[in-house]
């Protein structure tokens, strides 16, 4: 049997709680050198603690909380891990 797999979605719509793993970062040369700056690569496993409705989106990586305005979240595509 084979399971689907989820497509990948904005960081933006994830919810909290849920661990999430990065698929790819989209948008122009300088956000995705902004967003692998501070650790986020294809790859990299976060955890969303915030962020659904207003205001800014805040994850876990490596142990460190990052926050991340709705324009850049979206740039980052995620499935769950």
């Amino acid at each position: 049997m084979i399971l689907p797999i989820d497509p990948p979605k904005p960081l933006s719509r994830a919810k909290a709680g849920k661990t999430m793993e990065i698929v790819d970062l989209i948008g122009g040369d300088r956000a995705t050198r902004r967003l692998l700056e501070m650790g986020l690569y294809a790859g990299a496993g976060i955890e969303v603690i915030s962020g659904r409705g207003f205001g800014p989106i805040v994850l876990k990586l490596a142990g460190t909380r990052l926050a991340l305005g709705r324009g850049l979240a979206k740039k980052i595509l995620v499935r769950e891990a």
